[in-house]
């Protein structure tokens, strides 16, 4: 959903950025074009009213006047909430990516294109510098990947998709295994059939 890792917000607040990030994504909009929106909607978190109050009794301590020490704090004050709606922008919209992934492959399997069986999820990391320790152990941690409903184990707990965690930058990854002929008989008559029959191999139907 829609700006579940976002905190510190009111409720309406919390409304009006979901709202505001369904429709952006809907009509292609850009990170920083969510960002500018959704800076309306959102505070300062509890650290960065913490950082403007030291600010202020930085300047206070100058004795610089009145007028200039309330320019710099607004400037820091506008350049933490720029910051913070950017990385829910960003973080949103890698979370949208991700759920839509995964509805595409669902519909892939259902539609025929794919079996369940021969494909894994893998997590995709950005291997630089900026790489956090959370997200450079997932790899490890499913080192055979994921099924398509299977989540991902973490240091932080079971995650479906990316994100991990704010201005997470992971994506997600498909690939391909083998599978014998009869496990793929069997994933095809039970999408044919649904779960209200049990599947039973070749050797039961025909006396073998």
């Amino acid at each position: 959903e829609a700006a579940s890792m976002i905190t510190q917000i009111g409720e309406e607040s919390r409304k009006a950025i979901q709202e505001a990030l369904s429709s952006a994504f809907r009509q292609g909009r850009t990170v920083q074009e969510i960002a500018d929106q959704i800076r309306l909607w959102i505070g300062q978190t509890a650290k960065g009213a913490q950082a403007l109050a030291n600010l202020t009794n930085t300047l206070l301590a100058t004795n610089i006047p009145a007028s200039q020490m309330h320019r710099e704090v607004q400037a820091y004050s506008t350049r933490l909430l720029r910051d913070r709606a950017l990385t829910i922008a960003r973080t949103e919209t890698i979370n949208a990516a991700s759920a839509g992934q995964g509805l595409a492959w669902e519909q892939a399997v259902e539609d025929g294109e794919m079996e369940r069986e021969e494909v894994r999820r893998v997590w995709l990391v950005a291997p630089d510098a900026a790489l956090c320790p959370i997200c450079s152990a997932i790899p490890a941690m499913n080192p055979d990947g994921r099924g398509l409903k299977e989540p991902f184990a973490t240091t932080i707990g079971p995650r479906m998709a990316p994100t991990a965690h704010p201005n997470c930058r992971c994506a997600l990854g498909l690939e391909f295994v083998e599978i014998s002929v009869e496990q793929r008989q069997e994933q095809r008559l039970r999408r044919d059939v649904g779960d209200a029959f049990p599947v039973v191999g070749a050797d039961v139907v025909y006396g073998r």
